[in-house]
């Protein structure tokens, strides 16, 4: 299973050296959930993918807003280096 997400990391940091880098909203259906009433047929069904439903946001956007976060904190250090405050 760590080779799968290796392997993706590095398809998901190819995409930003292309023009058209990934989009996590369409490509992961996302918006297919709200354009194709998606929530009105998970509910009132027995179908086995709600059980784990609340963790694919997490899954999906987790990567991405880790990479924000790392992002922001090296970017962060940088400005304090050039400013010659780094600690």
């Amino acid at each position: 299973m760590m080779g799968d997400r290796v392997d993706a990391l590095e398809e998901h940091l190819r995409s930003f050296a292309t023009t058209r880098p990934d989009n996590p909203i369409t490509e992961t259906g996302i918006k297919a959930e709200f354009t194709r009433h998606g929530f009105r047929s998970r509910f009132g069904q027995r179908r086995t993918d709600r059980i784990h439903q609340p963790l694919d946001a997490i899954v999906v956007m987790g990567p991405w807003i880790a990479a924000g976060y790392g992002a922001f904190i090296g970017g962060r250090a940088l400005v304090r280096l050039a400013s010659g405050r780094g600690e």
